[in-house]
């Protein structure tokens, strides 16, 4: 060979100098490599340092035992919800004494009095829940005639509060149903001559949308409905012989205490009593918002270790959340807990989702009846957050469509458009939704669909926003440990960092062996090895698979020089020869 000229361009032409003509020949290696070798293997990095290796193991041993109790053990942490409580504590004595039946329940409430003089979840400051909190608590109190001093304190807070609301664009985000209930307890503490500001703007704003919301439910959907967790809101429409068909298994109304409470109060109907007995014997002397939340708390713990990257150290515990939702799964959706009787559209999102993706069978059928008769996928009708996680699930299920689902197709038309004029909303960009990234997550949602997602780039993502303290809403603020918590973080940022450390030492072993293997010295041909090795580790990452990784690129940049030689360099001539002596 005369001479060698490579010139730029969309292929690349080299000129050979021949005795007898010469020959223009092509080239396939237009642009040159992304990173240079010497650069990778510059890369250094902590994490290949024993301790952090030694801390993760630590983690997941201790996660290990975290979520085998959650899931095999059904020890669901949950934080305590002071509304409820207050509910339970104003029961009466079943003996006639004129005593609380739960008087544990009222020594909670004393001890748990905030700084400020309210009641409510001490980590997350949000007024909705406060002030619900805060009149239920009041009001338990004054029942028992007790505790003077902290019964005027919680007052005093109300007053406050409540005369800074000039508007509802003052208020933040709303707790379930804060319309229904919250007027309801102030009429109560009206008819009791507690001085509240019973006459201000919002409050008849709040009046007045409470009856526009009820007037437009029929005596069905008031006995069958969301609502069935919210009945101490609505007594004086609820009929309460009929009621009592839809008392779940546990002797619950959807597994809330307040209202199993106020329907005891009601009906002295002696199954209510079991459920709170049950209830504060599991939670000592408060409860939840709700009990249980099961089916809930299963899938989250499995949506967030998957997201976060983390997923492969838990399989087993993966297996026994899915296989305990999938027992309770049905056709007409499941709720939050596993005795709930009223399907709950993000839960049965999320569990169609994980169940699909991990090939339990699961029909999209069980969507068709979680439409109204409108034709729009049902929603709280009363919750905008909760709206938009159930919105967010579907989406996301959505996207898991065999051919022929149209319900499914439906779904994701329907979610998309939603999911678009949220983001139009100024409920979306409440301070509350801000700190919870919703606006994020939304427009995350919308651009990045499942089948472009990339698992290392997702796990990072998500570790980003990924919060410890996340908090979620219902008719109070509360958090689920096991979801959310530090550890879970820690060892998701150490796994990520470890695992690339792992691929930076294997893309230094893939560039040796390339410059020792003698294929650069085929320039017509494309040097790629640490694209094809990215292309291999972006979906199978695992540190087990690393001969995987290895074997794929090396038989991906043989293969492209056999491809360059064949439809760039060689001729038809060459060609024949070339594949005439591979073949003996």
């Amino acid at each position: 060979m005369a001479s060698v000229s490579v010139e730029s361009g969309a292929a690349s032409t080299v000129s050979c100098g021949l005795a007898s003509n010469n020959l223009i020949r092509r080239t396939a290696n237009p642009h040159p490599n992304v990173w240079d070798y010497d650069f990778v293997h510059s890369l250094k990095s902590p994490y290949n340092d024993s301790s952090y290796r030694e801390r993760t193991e630590t983690l997941i041993s201790e996660l290990k035992v975290m979520l085998g109790a959650a899931i095999g053990g059904g020890e669901s942490m949950i934080t305590p919800s002071a509304y409820d409580t207050a509910w339970v504590a104003r029961v009466p004595a079943i003996d006639g004494s004129g005593y609380p039946q739960f008087p544990r329940t009222v020594e909670w409430i004393l001890k748990n009095q905030l700084k400020d003089g309210s009641w409510g979840t001490e980590s997350h400051f949000l007024l909705s829940d406060r002030l619900l909190a805060t009149v239920s608590c009041v009001l338990a109190l004054h029942k028992w005639k007790v505790a003077d001093v902290q019964v005027e304190q919680g007052i005093e807070f109300l007053k406050r509060n409540l005369q800074v609301i000039k508007e509802e664009g003052d208020q933040d985000s709303l707790v379930t149903d804060f319309e229904i209930i919250f007027p309801s307890l102030l009429r109560e503490a009206q008819s009791l001559h507690l001085g509240l500001p019973y006459d201000l703007p919002y409050i008849r704003f709040l009046q007045t949308k409470r009856q526009k919301r009820l007037a437009n439910l029929s005596s069905e959907e008031i006995h069958g409905g969301t609502l069935l967790s919210s009945l101490e809101g609505i007594t004086d429409m609820v009929e309460w012989e009929r009621i009592m068909d839809l008392q779940s298994q546990d002797g619950s109304f959807s597994g809330s205490p307040a209202s199993t409470a106020c329907v005891f109060m009601h009906t002295g109907d002696m199954k209510c009593l079991q459920f709170l007995n049950s209830v504060l014997t599991k939670f000592g002397n408060s409860v939840p918002f709700m009990y249980p939340v099961d089916l809930l708390e299963h899938l989250l713990i499995v949506d967030n270790v998957e997201r976060l990257g983390i997923d492969r150290h838990f399989e087993k515990e993966i297996k026994e959340a899915l296989d305990y939702v999938y027992r309770h799964w049905n056709d007409q959706g499941i709720g939050c807990g596993s005795l709930c009787r009223i399907a709950d559209l993000e839960t049965t999102a999320l569990g169609f989702r994980l169940l699909r993706l991990h090939r339990y069978n699961v029909s999209p059928v069980v969507f068709e009846n979680l439409i109204d008769v409108d034709g729009k996928f049902l929603c709280s009708t009363g919750h905008f957050n909760k709206d938009v996680a159930s919105m967010l699930n579907l989406y996301r299920a959505s996207q898991l469509v065999f051919p022929g689902e149209n319900i499914l197709d439906e779904a994701k038309s329907f979610t998309i458009q939603y999911l678009r004029e949220a983001l139009n909303k100024s409920e979306t960009f409440s301070a509350w939704n801000h700190r919870q990234n919703l606006s994020e997550e939304i427009k995350y949602a919308l651009k990045t669909s499942w089948h472009a997602s990339v698992p290392r780039v997702e796990a990072k993502r998500y570790c980003q926003v990924y919060r410890p303290d996340y908090a979620r809403l219902a008719k109070s603020v509360y958090e689920l440990a096991c979801v959310n918590n530090e550890k879970i973080l820690e060892l998701a940022k150490l796994d990520f960092n470890i695992v690339q450390s792992i691929h930076q030492e294997e893309m230094k072993n893939i560039t040796s062996w390339f410059r020792d293997s003698g294929l650069p010295l085929f320039t017509f041909a494309r040097e790629r090895p640490l694209e094809f090795y990215f292309l291999i580790a972006a979906g199978t990452y695992e540190p087990q698979y690393a001969k995987c990784r290895f074997l794929f690129t090396k038989v991906a940049c043989l293969q492209t020089v056999l491809d360059d030689m064949y439809d760039t360099y060689g001729t038809l001539d060459e060609l024949k020869l070339f594949t005439e002596a591979v073949r003996r």
